[in-house]
């Protein structure tokens, strides 16, 4: 059936990632006695007593949830076992944060590196999208006339748009000298360089000065709030499918607040 499951999440058009993610948890699922060994039947109890932390019981059950309902489509069952499911309370996520100093650091320091990392520090700092999503471009995503970069790898599978500085811009050029297409980021072998190597290359020649891609967004989101952005209008540009999910990534302290602004971020890659 698991082979059969696999089907069933590809046409719901889940990715590969989140394919295997769901299969792995199922298994271990059955293996810890959360689900029977025939996988039709749950055990709540075994799940809340099973000795991980609360957020992957958490991830556990979601999985779970998605199996039950692939149970009922395929009309293996009648009854979801999962409605009455108990769940543990969730630990809320650190953020990836980084300060104002040492972003600004990255950027300088980017300055100075391979047209690569150049563009693709200037990229995260002014759109604030996901590694995924960065290295999920394509050059034909770009179009040079409008100066706009559309995100197709996506975590809600929901693209959308950003504007591009003319420095950005000019960088990208830079970068793709005669290509007209493929993947804007390749790695050795000319493919798609994937979101682990293109940290690896930004750690590597960035140093000391490097910052994890995903504070980006953070930085993003809380300099556009002090700038008197609408809440509503950063959601959009975070792409963000739930406003609470924009208020995670909006970091506020009195200093802050006491402070003058920093520059707007257009302003410094115009």
């Amino acid at each position: 059936m698991i082979d059969q499951f696999k089907s069933y999440l590809l046409s719901l058009g889940q990715s590969q990632a989140t394919i295997r993610g769901y299969v792995s948890d199922i298994l271990t699922c059955q293996e810890r006695g959360i689900l029977s060994p025939c996988l039709t039947l749950f055990n709540n109890t075994a799940l809340l007593e099973c000795k991980v932390g609360a957020n992957t019981k958490r991830r556990m059950s979601s999985a779970i949830k998605k199996w039950f309902k692939y149970l009922i489509y395929e009309g293996i069952i009648e009854a979801n076992p999962t409605h009455d499911m108990t769940l543990p309370k969730t630990i809320a996520a650190v953020p990836i944060t980084a300060s104002d100093n040492k972003i600004d650091q990255m950027l300088e320091k980017s300055g100075m590196c391979s047209t690569e990392i150049k563009a693709a520090t200037y990229i995260l700092y002014t759109t604030g999208c996901r590694i995924g999503s960065l290295v999920g471009i394509n050059i034909e995503d770009i179009n040079f006339e409008s100066n706009t970069i559309l995100f197709n790898k996506v975590k809600n599978n929901k693209p959308y748009s950003s504007i591009l500085s003319h420095k950005v811009k000019d960088t990208i050029l830079q970068l793709i000298k005669d290509r007209t297409s493929g993947p804007l980021f390749i790695s050795h072998r000319g493919g798609r360089l994937s979101a682990d190597a293109m940290r690896m290359r930004l750690a590597r020649e960035l140093g000391s000065s490097y910052v994890p891609p995903h504070a980006f967004r953070h930085h993003l989101a809380t300099t556009l709030v002090n700038a008197n952005v609408p809440e509503s209008t950063v959601k959009s540009l975070l792409n963000h499918t739930d406003i609470s999910s924009t208020y995670r990534y909006i970091h506020l302290d009195q200093e802050t607040i006491i402070k003058n602004n920093s520059a707007i971020l257009s302003g410094k890659l115009s």
